[in-house]
């Protein structure tokens, strides 16, 4: 089978190609190119207008998104600020009228709850003791009654 080349394209610019044509066939070629032209301008026009949209529409999403993580954070401003007033509300109410602080307050109370721990195991002691003194009186006097000496 032959092998079949194509010709060799030269394009119109070349010199002596345009200068061969007729005044008709370079009056075609002068109608095509602007015809491409047009077109390609129009095309690259048209690519243009749509990648500026696509990016408008991605650039307001981004700006929906944004607002909305904005009031979300406005919210939890808001929520924070409103704990942290409780807060200040309970260290109020915690704290005693006589212008004692919490620390104060729960200074005083562990210091109580001590001396009322020392005070039951004093009582402890004592009611060993005053168990442990009848018993053995008891005792003692069960023994007389029993073994009569």
């Amino acid at each position: 089978m032959p092998t079949v080349r194509p010709k060799r394209f030269v394009p119109f610019r070349e010199e002596g190609y345009v200068s061969s044509l007729t005044a008709e066939e370079t009056a075609t070629l002068n109608e095509a190119r602007k015809v491409m032209e047009d077109w390609v301008d129009d095309k690259v026009d048209d690519l243009a207008e749509s990648m500026q949209q696509e990016l408008q529409k991605a650039a307001d999403e981004l700006n929906g998104e944004v607002e909305s993580i904005a009031a979300e954070l406005q919210k939890t401003r808001e929520s924070l600020s409103a704990i942290e007033q409780r807060f200040v509300e309970l260290q109020a109410d915690i704290d005693m009228g006589d212008g004692k602080s919490l620390e104060q307050a729960l200074q005083e109370t562990q210091a109580l709850t001590k001396r009322l721990q020392d005070e039951l195991e004093a009582r402890e002691t004592k009611w060993k003791a005053v168990g442990s003194g009848i018993v053995n009186t008891g005792v003692s006097a069960v023994k007389k009654l029993i073994l009569p000496v």
